[in-house]
């Protein structure tokens, strides 16, 4: 194998997509609940948007295209999630093949994208907006590159349009194109293109394609940023010191929680040849160094701005997706190969691509046989089915406590409308113009009640009919014995308002 990648390094890629195949099917394998942005997504997919809630609209749009093409399946969402993460690798590659002279260094870039965690187990596990930033920070670092290589009206407009989806993928992107602005601007031959008149085509592109969601963003600012900054904010300090402090500790942990297994990884794979490339550059590995450093730089200055506390690993994600192309740039400085570089890489990168999937296959009875129930055990077509069984009339839509439930519960029933309390932005007028059976559907906590905001929220689209309650349980998926999730339901008929 490490023969044929020498002398066709594009094998790479077919390796990828046999990986990412195989994965897609170890998701069809595994139980058929949903994770919760794989909720989130069956559930804004009943109303396309420009805007939802605290997350750009670029996966929401994709993935509700899709499911008007395959329907609303599980099928649908592990497609998407595996298409968008194999173009990930593939430009990322294509990047790297432009930037080295040994293609076998191109191809350890790739393989050494395996070792982020964030992007090889929580990518799989449950995500959807931060795997569409990652694509687009992998689409915009390969417009850059041939922008400043070899510039063209194309590279230029694919410049653009991969910024305007990164934005539109998640707000945290932007760090990215402004960190390579800064770092084009220290470089005086890269210098140039920002004064080429081509650079108005990247303006015109991102602008086309971030305008309807930064149209909506101007009416819903509030909705769209509280969230992150309560993230961001995490802790209550009493000074501006301590928080800065907080800051600066919260992104050195989340540097390290990101890349920290990555460069350890080059750091252990090729000690002797990193060693002799500290202070070895080529405009390639200055410019990608420059991005991290500059986006470093502009994090530190958002602590000392902001009350920021609390940095997330996975934010960091379309800047230091770049480390090992840097590594790779470094070691391509080399004239001679001190150390077998894609043997070595390979050697891991193989037992990654075996193992990842039958972790991912193996995890949800692992968590069942312990005892410790992620959401995949719950086994939400089953209650469904006796909620069902168990009503008098068939609903004509679903009412569910929270996003996770919804749409668990539409992915289950996608004839029929699944709504939650609130959202009444996203939903519009939701009353009702005749009477309509309405299944209430919602998780058992400490008491069996319905909450009160699904009662209130009942109340406002119509006038209901007095109803009673019940509840099921049922066995988890690979749950212990005696073990069981609890849903309370009721079918409440609802009559039209007067007037």
């Amino acid at each position: 194998m490490i023969t044929r990648l020498k002398n066709g390094p594009s094998l790479v890629f077919w390796i990828l997509g046999g990986y990412f195949l195989t994965q897609l099917c170890v998701r069809l394998l595994i139980p058929h609940s949903l994770e919760l942005d794989e909720s989130a997504q069956v559930f804004y997919a009943q109303w396309p948007a420009f805007g939802y809630d605290t997350q750009p609209p670029f996966y929401n749009w994709v993935q509700t295209a899709l499911f008007q093409v395959l329907g609303t399946h599980l099928f649908a969402l592990a497609f998407l999630k595996n298409v968008i993460l194999f173009l990930t690798y593939l430009f990322l590659g294509l990047a790297a093949m432009r930037m080295v002279r040994s293609k076998e260094l191109a191809v350890v870039a790739v393989l050494g994208l395996l070792t982020f965690p964030q992007l090889v187990f929580e990518s799989q596990r449950d995500l959807t907006h931060s795997v569409a930033a990652v694509f687009a920070s992998a689409l915009f670092i390969y417009a850059l590159i041939r922008t400043l290589d070899t510039p063209s009206w194309y590279s230029y407009a694919l410049l653009g349009f991969a910024t305007g989806i990164g934005l539109i993928s998640k707000y945290n992107f932007a760090l990215l194109p402004a960190a390579a602005f800064l770092a084009v601007v220290i470089d005086p031959e890269f210098r140039k293109r920002l004064f080429d008149l081509r650079i108005l085509v990247a303006a015109i592109v991102g602008l086309l394609v971030i305008l309807p969601h930064a149209l909506w963003l101007l009416d819903h600012l509030d909705l769209a940023t509280q969230g992150t900054i309560n993230k961001l904010e995490g802790q209550d300090v009493t000074s501006k010191w301590a928080q800065v402090a907080l800051g600066t500790i919260s992104l050195a942990g989340a540097l390290i929680g990101f890349a920290g297994l990555t460069f350890l990884t080059f750091l252990l794979l090729y000690p002797r040849s990193l060693s002799q490339t500290i202070r070895r550059n080529n405009r390639w590995s200055l410019l990608l160094g420059r991005i991290m450093l500059c986006a470093l730089a502009l994090l530190l200055v958002l602590i000392l701005v902001s009350d920021s506390t609390n940095i997330k690993d996975r934010w960091l994600s379309p800047i230091f997706l770049i480390l090992p192309l840097y590594l790779a740039t470094k070691l391509d400085q080399l004239d001679i190969e001190i150390e077998p570089y894609l043997s070595r890489m390979w050697s891991l990168a193989k037992v990654i691509l075996i193992c990842m999937p039958l972790v991912m296959l193996v995890r949800i009875p692992a968590h069942g046989w312990f005892g410790d129930y992620t959401k995949l055990n719950t086994d939400y077509g089953a209650a469904l089915s006796e909620i069902l069984q168990r009503v008098e009339e068939q609903p004509m839509a679903i009412l569910a406590s929270d996003v996770h439930l919804a749409g668990n519960l539409r992915i289950l029933r996608p004839d029929l409308p699944v709504f939650i309390a609130g959202y009444s932005q996203l939903m519009g007028d939701t009353r009702i113009s005749t009477s309509t059976p309405l299944l209430v559907v919602w998780r058992v906590g400490k008491t069996e009640d319905m909450p009160g905001s699904l009662g209130k929220w009942i109340e406002r689209i119509g006038v209901p009919r007095p109803y009673t309650s019940g509840k099921v349980s049922v066995p988890y998926n690979f749950g212990r014995p005696g073990d069981a999730s609890t849903f309370g339901y009721a079918l409440v008929r609802i009559d039209p308002a007067a007037g």
